[in-house]
């Protein structure tokens, strides 16, 4: 079971390894499927702040309906709570700080330019909070995959100095979601996912009461469906971080830019420049290097 995690080696076994790849492959596409068919169906144009309430309100139901229906208690028993709710809020700093980039003069190429260094990011905190022992391959290999999605974006030019500090905690909140998500492989799924959104519905409640829009059936109908095509891509990357350590996993992410490139260019709505091909090379070798040799590699873990 979930719970027997705990008492896990910290290393992770080959076929853990490439689960958690498949897994993070999994939460990345999903990801990109979110944002570029389900997310743009939407109709109207509502404030962020509604859409993300709606997103975990629609991500809280399922979890209720999935655990809470026979026992509701469970939902909220976990042995860090203090962990678990700091973790939530970092879902809620994310979309903020984009907006806050945003408004603040921040092209959004540039920003997601500057949003791909989360990766990296990862295995810093991964060193710093989790105390994994990232070997200079991952290192390598992560930036590789960085460089390529940004690479993919093709942004017109980075922000200005003073306009990166958004993207970064943008960023920043997102690595230490996963690194904590990894900390969290010992609690109960249906307490992780529970209290990913309780901690995002909360504050927001206070505040989507002012820019609130009443959703039209067909615009209810995709918020229903942005939470539960995020509440899928949740639970693949809480797998994830279960199975190994996310330093190893972490490059993967890469594919969530590999996929919206696709779907833009099935669309006919980009043209794949030479640059761009150029990132999606770097990134699927990248990530072809990992799939074929990590697994194979003795002693990754935490120190």
């Amino acid at each position: 079971t979930r719970a027997d995690s705990s008492a896990r080696d910290t290393t992770s076994s080959a076929p853990d390894r490439r689960q958690a790849m498949l897994l993070m492959t999994a939460f990345a596409v999903l990801w990109a499927v979110l944002e570029n068919e389900v997310g743009v169906r939407l109709r109207q144009p509502y404030d962020l702040t509604q859409i993300v309430w709606c997103r975990y309100a629609s991500h809280l139901l399922i979890v209720a309906m999935v655990w809470g229906l026979r026992q509701p208690s469970r939902l909220w028993v976990t042995s860090r709570p203090r962990l678990q709710v700091g973790r939530s809020l970092l879902m809620l700093v994310m979309p903020l700080s984009f907006a806050v980039a945003v408004a603040s003069g921040s092209a959004v190429a540039a920003a997601w330019a500057v949003f791909w260094c989360a990766p990296l990011l990862i295995l810093a905190f991964a060193n710093i909070v989790s105390h994994e022992s990232v070997p200079a391959w991952a290192w390598l290999v992560t930036l590789l995959a960085s460089v390529g999605a940004i690479a993919m974006i093709g942004p017109p030019g980075l922000p200005a100095v003073r306009a990166l500090a958004w993207p970064l905690v943008m960023a920043g909140s997102f690595a230490l979601y996963v690194v904590l998500t990894r900390e969290l492989r010992s609690e109960p799924l249906s307490a992780n996912m529970f209290f990913t959104a309780v901690g995002v519905i909360i504050p927001l409640s206070f505040y989507v009461p002012r820019v609130w829009m009443t959703p039209t059936p067909h615009d209810a109908i995709i918020l229903l469906g942005i939470g539960a095509v995020g509440f899928l891509a949740l639970v693949a990357l809480d797998r994830a971080a279960e199975r190994a350590p996310v330093s190893m996993t972490a490059a993967f992410l890469a594919m969530q830019v590999a996929t919206t490139l696709l779907i833009a260019w099935v669309r006919q709505t980009v043209s794949i420049s030479g640059l761009t091909f150029a990132g999606l090379a770097v990134t699927v070798m990248s990530l072809a290097a990992l799939w074929r040799f990590v697994p194979g590699i003795r002693g990754t873990g935490s120190r």
